[in-house]
């Protein structure tokens, strides 16, 4: 099952790259992917998920708090790594070390090894999404070209799609108003999954990496893929969760940047090309660390 899910999501970047190469459009391509993604598939995912989750749902939540320390210390190495870079540079390093492929992987390895945790593991990554993207909004805003006061940066963030699908999801729970049907939205989740992928694969498809993008990638995916699950695998040992809640924190904390960063890196216009080569060498290193990830998971 874990081949699987490795094979289809290298199988995905493939494509993506290979559509961009021969059609000589990746650039264009690349941009209307994250455009699709960021203003209606992912939103609409985000509205699903919070209007239809339970009070229990909400029971082991907790656990998603040590993954923010681990996106706040991603986010303050890589920001002294990156400190003379410009903003574009900048911006598209600290994104992909801080904010990780929460769904897309992670949900293909629960619900192939886990299924009967799927619902709750499903539910917890995306109480992560929702974080993740706030912070994200904000990073981004702040390194992009186009915004320079807090106030632009600010405003920005509430404008993010998004974030406002949250709070329409949160507006629908607290009205007790649930979407449906569970079969579609199911659809846009699996259909988010392929094209974030095949934005990545579009994404590299137009240039040639050079020295310096692969060294910046390598340092992403060190810090990825190396020191976050090893942070995590010392706070498992010192608060000692449940099998359920350390199967889901060691995991996630050993993913390698979101697909969606590159996405992003297109919308607010930072170097998209530095982006998509860190999320492909990261992902591609996860060959080799994912089985002392699930050697780690008590599940």
């Amino acid at each position: 099952m874990i081949l699987y899910v490795l094979i289809k999501t290298y199988s995905l970047i493939a494509i993506g790259w290979f559509i961009g190469y021969i059609s000589k459009k990746g650039k264009l391509i690349s941009t209307i992917l994250a455009r699709f993604l960021i203003w209606v598939l992912f939103p609409l995912s985000i509205m699903f998920s919070v209007s239809n989750a339970t009070m229990s749902d909400f029971e082991s939540s907790w656990v998603v708090v040590p993954l923010m320390l681990l996106m706040f210390i991603c986010i303050g190495i890589s920001w002294k790594y990156a400190k003379d870079m410009e903003k574009p540079q900048k911006g598209a390093i600290i994104t992909t070390s801080a904010f990780s492929n929460i769904l897309f992987i992670p949900l293909g390895i629960f619900g192939s090894l886990y299924p009967e945790y799927f619902s709750v593991l499903t539910f917890l990554a995306f109480i992560l999404t929702i974080i993740s993207n706030i912070l994200r909004a904000i990073v981004s805003v702040y390194y992009s070209p186009k915004t320079s006061s807090i106030w632009e940066v600010l405003g920005g963030t509430l404008k993010y799609p998004p974030m406002i699908a949250m709070i329409f999801g949160f507006i629908l729970w607290f009205s007790n108003i649930k979407l449906g049907p569970n079969s579609f939205f199911s659809g846009i989740k699996e259909l988010t999954t392929i094209l974030g992928l095949m934005t990545v694969g579009t994404g590299v498809s137009t240039f040639k990496p050079n020295k310096n993008r692969i060294k910046h990638a390598l340092f992403v995916a060190s810090l990825r893929l190396g020191l976050s699950p090893f942070i995590a695998f010392w706070i498992i040992m010192i608060i000692r969760p449940s099998p359920l809640e350390s199967t889901f924190l060691i995991i996630e904390a050993g993913m390698p940047p979101a697909a969606l960063n590159v996405a992003n890196a297109r919308i607010f216009e930072m170097d998209t090309e530095l982006a998509a080569t860190t999320v492909l060498v990261s992902t591609l290193f996860l060959l080799m660390t994912l089985p002392v990830l699930l050697y780690l998971a008590p599940l």
